[in-house]
């Protein structure tokens, strides 16, 4: 073993030794505060079992007695020997001390008393301290069990804000939360609730169920905006901003005006077209009118846009937030509707009377697709 594993040895052991060492003073310590707490334990139950101030007061007299006798039989003695007056001088002193010790006696009797009138009501209250805890607990399940056996524990309040195409009652349905369950369960399970709200509608974005004391759950509920209409011949069905189209068909009455309509022929394209479209500047969305799928080999996103002011746009749906932005450049050079090809480059060719591009031969139409293909490259 090496100098130092020795020296590390010696430090634990003295270490092991000063730890006992403590740990017997501290339980020769407690030991001591045991007998001690013991021992006030035996005075105070020795005073409280000590006879009461009245045979307190028998001994003393009985003592005050006696020392009586002493003292008369003492003064009979020195009266026999002093003259008259001061053996009545005498008598007359005896008297008074004997008088000033039952008085001291009586005052004694009377502390003793007071002490244990102390004593016991100092335990009255010690008694009380303790059962206060045990009464406030007892007072509360009272009143807990009694509310969740009342109706009233089980009252919910639903009030929903923030919706425009989910009813209120299909969002409290969503809950699946049932009459018979209490307030405190709803309040505790308010997180789970959401989810199912969230998982129930595509509409619903975000969803937050607070608490108002006592039993109101206002439902605040955020939902998708919608970014195109799928069209089917006469039935229109909404694509909102989550790239999820809803199986709620509506007329094409109900359309607003403003709205973007498209004809997609695969449905794994909504999420493209809604992020493409939420990156479009709005003045340029607002100039959409409608989109169809026109797909080729070379791009199967290839679409055909019907814009407002009359022309035609042909791009590839996965590329239009980034070659729309073109698009008011290159309409300000062209002065009759026309179809703008943006699927390679950016070409314009002017529309017929039955909106079919005519590929012009005469070199107006190559001075003009010249003059676009210069303004995107500039831009």
């Amino acid at each position: 073993m090496s100098d130092e594993d020795k020296k590390e040895a010696k430090h634990r052991e003295e270490w092991e030794k000063r730890s006992r060492e403590y740990q017997a003073a501290q339980e020769a310590e407690r030991i001591r505060q045991e007998h001690e707490r013991q021992r006030n334990i035996v005075q105070r139950l020795g005073r409280i079992v000590d006879p009461d101030a009245q045979e307190i007061l028998e001994e003393e007299q009985k003592v005050q007695s006696i020392a009586r006798q002493q003292l008369e039989e003492s003064i009979e003695a020195v009266q026999a020997e002093l003259p008259d007056k001061q053996a009545a001088r005498i008598q007359k002193r005896q008297e008074q001390q004997a008088k000033r010790q039952v008085k001291q006696a009586k005052r004694q009797a009377k502390k003793i008393q007071r002490q244990e009138r102390r004593d016991s009501g100092k335990k009255a209250r010690r008694h009380l301290i303790r059962l206060f805890p045990v009464f406030c607990f007892f007072t509360v399940l009272t009143i807990a069990s009694a509310y969740f056996i009342s109706p009233y524990g089980k009252l919910k309040e639903f009030t929903v804000s923030g919706n425009e195409h989910q009813t209120n009652e299909a969002i409290v349905a969503a809950t699946k939360v049932d009459v018979r369950d209490y307030t405190l369960t709803v309040l505790q399970n308010r997180k789970a609730y959401e989810k199912r709200i969230q998982q129930a509608s595509p509409w619903i974005r975000q969803v937050s169920i607070g608490y108002q004391f006592p039993t109101a759950f206002p439902i605040q509920v955020e939902e998708y905006a919608i970014v195109a209409y799928q069209t089917d011949k006469e039935k229109v069905f909404p694509i909102l901003a989550n790239g999820k189209m809803v199986q709620e068909d509506l007329a094409m009455s109900d359309l607003p005006s403003s709205a973007v309509r498209v004809q997609l022929k695969d449905e794994k394209l909504y999420p493209v077209l809604s992020e493409q479209l939420l990156q479009v500047d709005a003045e340029i969305r607002d100039n959409i009118q409608e989109m169809k799928s026109t797909a080729t080999k070379a791009s199967t996103d290839l679409v055909t846009i019907s814009m407002r002011d009359g022309n035609q746009v042909l791009i590839p749906l996965s590329e239009l937030s980034r070659k729309l932005i073109y698009y008011p450049s290159i309409v300000k050079d062209i002065k009759e509707p026309s179809l703008i090809d943006m699927e390679a480059g950016a070409f314009a060719y002017p529309l017929g009377i039955d909106g079919k591009s005519e590929e012009a031969n005469s070199s107006e139409t190559g001075t003009n697709q010249s003059q676009i293909t210069a303004s995107v490259t500039q831009n």
